[in-house]
């Protein structure tokens, strides 16, 4: 065989292998994707056993106690979300309200742990479910982006039902927690915030996911999922928490587990070094892995956040 025709072989073999590559970086890329937008779901029944056994709460009996109510919202691109709002029976003037949002895969089930640390403060609350989870319509979800937009058709639904001055805290876990730090972006008459592990960065989050498991670079990856991804009209590289804290003077109280190997704290911490209100912090809880600062240690985490709640009311809560 001349040596031409060995390298025509070569090139050919090699041609077919970028090729093969190349279509490999599609098919990952579009498979993180859909393990984005359509994860597995829980449906509030799953739900509500699970946090029963996490939390040790009795949800029967807080189910008699308060005064619960459903709600529906309706998106921007027609999606019915659904929820319910509990009325507290401390009355305040303007009224006091918590608008907790649930995580990436979980549902309003989720948010009643922090409901009760809220109902406790004199708080009605408002709990939903996000587009796509628990019985919310929607085909797919996007990492905060359509999500914040939803969560401020629902701070102004908090308005009509409470008064249009009624005082809002926000609460939001790792998903929830990336969309009420994006909301501070766009609006100003939210009273304070709690996150709790959220992502600071889409493409760092992607990187941390992906880095032990494809051999592609994790930068060419982002590309190709944004590029799918607007098809479903999300683009990581607008999904960036860290953007909005940078802009917002709104006290944030950011919480994470030193041990989340999901969204590492590190996400938290480089916001933390962005924080520009003077009340504004990060309180970490040792060996708490994603999303269970609550469940390692409830009564510091309660602490936490009343603490935090109650210096803020301080400061700008003019009730009566």
């Amino acid at each position: 065989m001349l040596w031409y025709q060995v390298l025509q072989i070569v090139l050919a073999a090699l041609a077919v292998l970028l090729v093969l590559y190349i279509v490999g970086a599609h098919i990952v890329a579009y498979g993180v994707l859909k393990k984005i937008i359509k994860p597995k779901k829980r449906s509030l029944e799953t739900s509500r056993g699970q946090q029963i056994k996490e939390t040790g709460l009795d949800f029967d009996q807080l189910e008699k106690e308060w005064d619960r109510h459903p709600f529906t919202v309706r998106t921007a691109d027609g999606l019915t979300l659904n929820g319910i709002y509990i009325l507290n029976s401390t009355e305040s003037k303007p009224a006091k309200v918590a608008i907790i949002v649930h995580g990436h895969t979980a549902n309003y089930m989720h948010s009643y742990k922090y409901a009760t640390i809220f109902v406790k403060l004199g708080y009605n609350v408002v709990m939903y479910n996000s587009r796509y989870f628990g019985d919310s319509e929607g085909e797919f979800d996007t990492l905060g982006q359509r999500e914040s937009e939803d969560l401020s058709l629902v701070i102004d639904f908090a308005r009509s039902q409470f008064g249009q001055d009624c005082y809002i805290a926000l609460h939001g876990e790792s998903m929830g927690a990336a969309t009420v730090l994006l909301e501070t972006a766009v609006r100003s008459d939210i009273a304070m915030v709690v996150a709790d592990c959220p992502f600071s960065n889409s493409e760092k989050l992607y990187y941390d996911l992906m880095k032990k498991k494809t051999p592609y670079p994790v930068s060419f990856l982002c590309r190709l999922t944004s590029l799918y991804g607007r098809k479903y009209g999300y683009d990581l590289y607008k999904v960036n928490p860290i953007d909005a804290v940078k802009k917002t003077d709104i006290p944030i109280l950011l919480i994470h587990g030193q041990a989340d190997d999901f969204i590492p704290p590190y996400h938290s911490r480089s916001m933390a070094a962005v924080l520009r209100n003077p009340e504004s912090k990060l309180v970490e809880f040792p060996a708490a892995r994603h999303a269970c600062s609550f469940y390692t240690d409830s009564a510091r985490y309660t602490e936490v956040v009343s603490q935090f709640v109650k210096r803020i009311e301080q400061l700008s809560y003019k009730g009566e």
